[in-house]
């Protein structure tokens, strides 16, 4: 499970102890509000996109949290991202 909070970091929570499992500041994001986050389906990866920002960052939990961003292009400069899905198998990020 996630949470975004109002100082721009998201926590990620360990539903079996129901204690944070890791916090991870967003500082270098446009938008201010956490809108979207997406599990794949084994539950090590995950994706977030931010109200007001055409950003979407995708995070490893193997692997320290490395986080890759991906800039998705929109016609209008404060458009936000729609919607973000992981596919069935988690290979693939859908954004829109």
């Amino acid at each position: 499970m996630a949470t975004g909070h109002q100082d721009r970091t998201m926590s990620i929570w360990d539903i079996r102890t129901q204690k944070v499992f890791a916090s991870i500041p967003n500082d270098n994001i446009q938008g201010t509000i956490l809108d979207k986050i997406c599990f794949s389906e084994k539950g090590y990866q995950f994706a977030a996109a931010w109200k007001g920002s055409n950003v979407v960052k995708m995070y490893d939990m193997r692997k320290s949290f490395a986080e890759v961003e991906i800039v998705f292009p929109t016609e209008k400069e404060q458009e936000s991202i729609s919607n973000i899905e992981f596919d069935k198998y988690g290979n693939y990020l859908m954004i829109s």
